[in-house]
């Protein structure tokens, strides 16, 4: 009851919020998602919803309950990009997804002294012991695979929300990588030169394609805990994706004209790149397959004993960009 009083309280706050230029409402930079339940986020955006008389649907997020989206679309409309991209290429939100990974990356070579400041800065948990956040945290460590799944999962929530509070269709995940590299929707962003270089990039899809089949086989995704399922997908297939599907040149003229760089490999910009959500779409697809192939019919945070539920352990995304639009 708490809960839903607080989240009408926030609908009273941000009713009213508009974008400059676009006239869409956001809500994503007030909010903070780590408070905020699945059922909140659906009050929140229920009288968005019922203005726009939609009936709102779930888009990918296996093991959970969101029903705030549109519709579910394969493509990623430039109104939607419009959207997405002064909240993902905010320098707040950058900072965020950048630091949260470079922590990651280089937590071996951190002091004492630069842990003791990322904690005062809010980048770490201020009660965290240095050794054992590190251990868990760093790229292959003991919570590192989860922490993978369970950032990016969060973002999508983000992202879901954004586009619902402007009535605009989520974005669908793949399910499988496309057919071809002449995709009608989604093709890989360069041209060829020369007709090497376009057979090299179809036999990378194909073996891409081919080692993707592995992370829905169920006899797999039940040997695997998720923890080193997330390890072994984070550095293998889904770093793969970011490299193929990295475009030529490596900003998108609808990007630059709009002023944000949205290259799809430094982790400052690729959250601005619209095949980025598709990737990531994928990656959750596999969380869901996981759950699936190991008896779990939900995952949460707190599953207060619940046979079926998978209990969240790798939940740090850093400091929370609860302030993002505007910066």
């Amino acid at each position: 009851m708490v809960r839903i009083v607080q989240a009408f309280i926030l609908i009273f706050a941000f009713v009213g919020i508009v974008m400059p230029e676009a006239s869409a409402s956001s809500f994503c930079g007030a909010l903070d998602f780590r408070q905020l339940s699945n059922q909140d986020l659906e009050q929140i955006l229920y009288f968005e919803n019922l203005k726009r008389g939609i009936t709102p649907k779930q888009c990918g997020l296996q093991g959970e309950k969101l029903l705030i989206c549109s519709s579910c679309s394969n493509e990623v409309p430039e109104t939607s990009m419009q959207i997405l991209r002064p909240l993902l290429g905010s320098k707040t939100h950058s900072d965020w997804h950048a630091k949260w990974h470079k922590i990651r990356i280089n937590a071996d070579q951190i002091s004492d002294q630069l842990f003791e400041k990322l904690q005062r800065e809010g980048l770490v948990p201020v009660n965290a012991i240095k050794k054992d956040f590190l251990s868990n945290y760093k790229q292959k460590g003991r919570l590192a695979g989860e922490n993978f799944f369970y950032m990016h999962r969060m973002m999508i929530k983000m992202v879901q929300t954004e586009l619902s509070s402007n009535g605009l269709p989520c974005i669908d995940p793949w399910r499988k990588l496309p057919d071809s590299i002449n995709d009608a929707v989604w093709p890989v962003p360069r041209s060829y030169e020369s007709a090497e270089i376009y057979e090299k990039d179809r036999e990378t899809l194909n073996k891409l394609k081919s080692k993707l089949k592995k992370y829905f086989e169920r006899q797999f995704l039940r040997e695997i805990p998720l923890n080193q399922l997330g390890n072994l997908l984070e550095h293998e297939l889904h770093q793969e994706l970011h490299q193929f599907y990295q475009s030529n040149p490596v900003n998108s003229p609808e990007a630059l004209v709009q002023g944000f760089k949205d290259d799809l490999l430094p982790v400052e910009t690729s959250p601005v790149n619209k095949y980025f959500w598709k990737i990531h779409g994928l990656v959750d697809e596999i969380l869901g397959s996981w759950l699936d192939a190991n008896g779990f019919e939900s995952i949460d945070t707190k599953c207060d004993a619940r046979q079926t539920c998978y209990q969240w352990q790798g939940t740090w995304v850093g400091m929370y960009p609860d302030k993002m639009i505007g910066n």
